[in-house]
């Protein structure tokens, strides 16, 4: 382990640990492995490994050109709640809530894309004649470097960069599509992009978000709609279906999950500035949720 990546390292922990791996048609199992490091060396700061020297045994190139460009800005940014200040994380000006009675695969499957609660949850949309598909992320906070995972796709990392990039400049800047790097976590450092190409094959809801666990309690989620016609031909188990029957009467629709009720409530600001204050409250901000 990297421990330059800890904030405090306890003086009793063993950072290097060995195991065997075996695999194949071996049947010796009896001696050691005389397997040796890798070349590369740790450095004395918490960064990803370089990329350029990764390089996929099983070669696979990118997609030569996209069918649909999409993109995700994240960013920090404060609320004001009835004289309290919160910080919050935001995707496309977005604070993700999640309604726990309110499952979006399901709503999605039932009535398309229009359920889609867009002051609850950033979304991107791959329609069903998108093969291929570009997903811009704008890492927006200059001094944080957020490792991003999206499930339900391996992606190529098919471009990176320093600053943001739009859906409009993505065709000017140029791509790596021999044998990209194929992951589905990767770390982009503060005020860098990265764009990575999917193939657009497994309809789903696929989540997008920050894999450090408070700032993903903080709102740091996005979703990529593959193939919505797709879902509503998905056979659901009816377990799914009985989880949301089992909602009592008395229980709202629009009950968020325990740990936002404690908290203000994010709204979703278009004209969202990183550190700028917001209210919630009176006349100044409007509490936008859906009803059943």
């Amino acid at each position: 382990m990297n421990t330059d990546c800890f904030n405090w390292v306890d003086d009793t922990l063993n950072a290097t640990v060995y195991t065997i791996l075996r695999y194949g048609n071996t049947t010796d199992n009896s001696s050691d492995p005389t397997t040796s490091d890798w070349s590369d060396t740790i450095g004395s700061t918490c960064v990803d490994l370089d990329e350029s020297l990764l390089v996929p045994v099983e070669e696979k190139d990118a997609q030569s050109t996209t069918d649909a460009v999409v993109s995700f800005n994240s960013s920090f940014g404060q609320l004001v709640s009835d004289g309290e200040t919160y910080g919050r994380f935001f995707v496309n000006d977005t604070s993700y809530t999640n309604y726990i009675y309110q499952p979006i695969l399901e709503g999605i499957a039932s009535e398309g894309t229009s359920f889609i609660n867009t002051s609850a949850v950033a979304s991107a949309i791959f329609e069903d004649d998108v093969w291929t598909g570009d997903i811009i992320i704008n890492n927006l906070d200059a001094n944080l470097d957020h490792p991003y995972h999206l499930h339900g796709n391996e992606f190529q990392i098919v471009a990176r960069g320093t600053g943001t990039l739009s859906v409009d400049d993505a065709a000017s800047i140029d791509y790596n599509t021999t044998n990209p790097l194929r992951r589905d976590t990767l770390v982009i450092p503060g005020g860098d992009y990265a764009v990575l190409r999917i193939s657009n094959d497994n309809p789903g809801v696929w989540v997008l978000h920050c894999h450090i666990a408070w700032h993903l309690a903080e709102g740091f989620l996005g979703i990529v709609v593959s193939r919505p016609n797709g879902i509503a031909d998905i056979d659901f188990p009816s377990s799914m279906d009985d989880l949301c029957s089992s909602r009592p009467d008395f229980v709202s629709a629009d009950t968020t999950e325990p740990g936002r009720r404690r908290r203000a409530w994010p709204i979703n600001f278009s004209n969202l500035v990183k550190g700028k204050r917001h209210g919630i409250n009176g006349h100044s901000a409007q509490k936008m949720r859906r009803h059943f």
